[in-house]
């Protein structure tokens, strides 16, 4: 399933009129039209009146739902989220030992970018790279939501190396990070440049994360020179999980 697919299952039920049927149903066109379109072209470039014409609802349904900006933004985030969560879950749940797993939830976040790139001809990333720095900047409740999602999506992979390398809490947290890094980074490139090629090196570096986790070394981690890895940590600023 792409990304923009992921979209037209959300469960999209909210308060007052959207708990109806009818309500139900023109709220998850609006929010699927706009994921569609924002993940495509950003959001700059989407207008109310060319949403609501696109989802085939009146103007006064939309501001109904969603009478600010910041509303239709948020109820975005957190409805895919929510679909994104419970694939996650699924992933986990299963009975994959842990370093399997963690390349299952991986190779699900890899295929989605590249069924998009061959069924709508673009790699459309994360979703706040379609939103834009400003926008983020612009909304701090926005900002939350992303960095919240973000935490979320870590603490899966954080559990999992949690079981993986010897070293403890620290290090496992640590490695989170720099996994986190590499494939914010690599998303960005990908949509940036319309390309797979840094898609595809996502597995690649996590398979050798992996591999020198259990092997008893880790990135970048305080301690004695021999229990290091022997190339260079990411260079981009540091986190948290």
């Amino acid at each position: 399933m792409t990304v923009t697919k992921q979209a037209e299952k959300l469960d999209v039920s909210g308060d007052g009129a959207a708990r109806t049927s009818r309500g139900r149903a023109t709220r998850a066109r609006i929010l699927n039209c706009a994921l569609r379109l924002m993940w495509r072209y950003g959001y700059s470039e989407i207008g109310v009146n060319r949403l609501i014409e696109e989802a085939g609802v009146l103007k006064g349904s939309f501001y109904h739902f969603f009478p600010s900006k910041l509303d239709l933004l948020l109820a975005m985030f957190d409805h895919l989220w929510s679909i994104q969560r419970r694939q996650i879950e699924r992933i986990y749940q299963t009975k994959l030992a842990p370093a399997e797993s963690l390349l299952a939830h991986i190779d699900w976040m890899c295929r989605a970018q590249i069924a998009a790139k061959q069924e709508e001809g673009f790699v459309p990333g994360h979703l706040h790279m379609a939103a834009g720095v400003t926008l983020i900047e612009e909304y701090p409740e926005l900002a939350e939501k992303v960095r919240s999602m973000a935490q979320e999506h870590n603490a899966f992979i954080f559990q999992t190396l949690m079981q993986i390398t010897p070293h403890g809490e620290a290090v496992a947290r640590r490695q989170t990070n720099i996994l986190f890094y590499f494939i914010a980074g690599a998303m960005m490139q990908g949509r940036l440049y319309n390309s797979l090629d840094p898609i595809n090196e996502i597995p690649v570096f996590a398979e050798s994360l992996i591999r020198l986790l259990q092997s008893g070394k880790a990135l970048d981690t305080p301690g004695d020179s021999a229990d290091r890895a022997s190339f260079p940590a990411s260079g981009q600023e540091k986190g948290t999980v």
